[in-house]
């Protein structure tokens, strides 16, 4: 899988911007705040429909313009694919894809798969579970459409419980319709997350030993708040702190992500060195896996990492680069990194234009 061409019609700095990527290694050179991250971002939105940022639609406008297009030509093993999405400030939206309007967004999901490596990801360990929740949730929303159809229906749940429960003196009777809904489609994201994890576990486990020289064991975590067994009881055990407090407090929107280390909670007894590592672990199983499912490479997405990276791990970031199309962005060449790297396509970026 990747990307031929990629355009953009006033995408943040971007006024017009019509490249045609390599399939190997494209690197994208710039100063900063110059669009490097913003064409990232592009193709982020055209892989899982929304920015990674959390912004609304119509910020990803520029700002003197009324309208954006984002699009994409993709090849993937057996067929070309066309993507466009198309945004305006009176909160449009469209999305086509191969020129048909599609009306769901789980039918774009999945077409393009990606893997993302952000400077953030670094501080996966210091963010809060939120992160974590959503980071986890877009990767298995790729793999597995029905998944992201219940998480999205199961966080709409959420949120309209939480609105009666701001109403005190609410029942049990009034909630037991919510209840039912929440449960079927909460056992469904907890089961899901739990088989993800053991998925990449079975991948993560070698991969991080290989970086380690051996030394090291990972073990990736699923703390689910709740288990699919339990519930309906924790629910009713929770009633009256739930009307108390006016908001929902069993159920996976609560769950977090861990690891370990040969034994030891990385997030406390890390270094920060294992915790580099452990995520560099995390993003090449999810290459691996990805493959495994769909029987097609990802397209790796670097948002200036390496100068973040030592030269271990440094190297072993640029083996996985060779294996799939890769959009690179960096602020400086760095002839000694550049020179290891078969690199396919070298653009200059500056103030959203390709120079």
């Amino acid at each position: 899988m990747y990307i031929n061409n990629l355009k953009l019609e006033n995408f943040r700095n971007y006024n017009l911007l019509d490249i045609d990527l390599d399939k190997g290694l494209n690197i994208f050179i710039g100063n900063n705040a110059q669009g490097k991250t913003n064409l990232l971002e592009s193709i982020y939105i055209l892989a899982i429909g929304k920015s990674y940022k959390e912004h609304k639609d119509m910020e990803l406008i520029n700002w003197d313009k009324e309208d954006l297009y984002i699009k994409t030509i993709l090849t993937k093993k057996y067929r070309e694919e066309h993507i466009n999405i198309y945004i305006n400030k009176n909160k449009k939206k469209t999305i086509s894809i191969n020129e048909l309007y599609i009306n769901k967004l789980i039918k774009l999901i999945g077409i393009i798969n990606i893997v993302i490596f952000t400077p953030d990801d670094l501080l996966f360990f210091k963010n809060g579970p939120d992160v974590r929740r959503q980071y986890f949730d877009a990767q298995i929303s790729q793999i597995d459409r029905v998944y992201f159809e219940n998480i999205q229906k199961y966080y709409k749940i959420v949120k309209q419980r939480n609105n009666i429960l701001k109403n005190k003196n609410v029942s049990r009777e009034t909630l037991c319709v919510w209840d039912h809904q929440l449960m079927q489609y909460g056992k469904e994201v907890i089961r899901k997350r739990s088989e993800y994890v053991k998925e990449l576990q079975n991948i993560i486990f070698e991969i991080h030993k290989s970086l380690t020289s051996n030394k090291e064991d990972i073990e990736l975590i699923y703390n689910n708040n709740v288990s699919e067994q339990d519930f309906e009881k924790e629910l009713e055990n929770s009633l009256e702190l739930e009307k108390k407090y006016g908001y929902t407090m069993v159920g996976p929107h609560k769950d977090d992500y861990s690891f370990k280390v040969n034994n030891k909670d990385l997030k406390r007894y890390g270094s920060q060195g294992q915790q580099r590592t452990a995520i560099l672990s995390l993003k090449f199983a999810e290459i691996e896996l990805i493959k495994n499912i769909t029987g097609e490479n990802p397209i790796l997405l670097l948002d200036d990492v390496l100068s973040e990276l030592d030269n271990q791990r440094q190297k072993h970031l640029i083996k996985y680069i060779q294996k799939v199309q890769t959009i690179l962005t960096t602020t400086e060449f760095d002839e000694n990194i550049m020179k290891e790297l078969n690199i396919g396509k070298i653009f200059n970026i500056k103030e959203g234009k390709i120079v």
